[in-house]
């Protein structure tokens, strides 16, 4: 194991440290390996948080009134942007540690990243066209 893929479990492990201690003890779950179900479970977890909470950040402030001023947004709307970043991470650092998972070749891996950030460069480039046509 490298430097780069044991820094890569570190930060896996320390996202959802939990998980470890709450599922079953075994290898194997129906035939799936113990490391592909913890990644299946963070990258649920970080769907749900990112599904959950993007939609009330762009929510009007519900709570609060006009003599709140900023503190009160500011303490309105920074749990759901720390349940978005927390998603965020989860599933990202799954998808990054899978990798590793998947194959043990280190130029498939890097074919693999590579292929990881082409897709989010098309992703980013349709976004940014969609916002210049609304």
């Amino acid at each position: 194991m490298n430097s780069a893929d044991i820094a890569i479990k570190r930060q896996y492990t320390s996202v959802l440290p939990f998980l470890r201690h709450r599922l079953p003890v075994s290898d194997e779950i129906c035939g799936i390996s113990m490391n592909f179900c913890i990644f299946i479970v963070c990258v649920f977890v970080g769907t749900l948080a990112v599904s959950v909470s993007f939609p009330l950040i762009f929510l009007r402030c519900f709570a609060c009134t006009d003599g709140d001023g900023m503190w009160g947004h500011l303490l309105y709307y920074s749990p759901f942007i720390a349940i978005f970043q927390f998603g965020w991470a989860s599933t990202q650092i799954a998808h990054m540690a899978l990798m590793s998972q998947l194959t043990q070749d280190r130029s498939q891996q890097t074919e693999l990243n590579g292929l990881r950030f082409v897709d989010s460069g098309f992703t980013y480039s349709h976004v940014l066209l969609l916002q210049c046509y609304t």
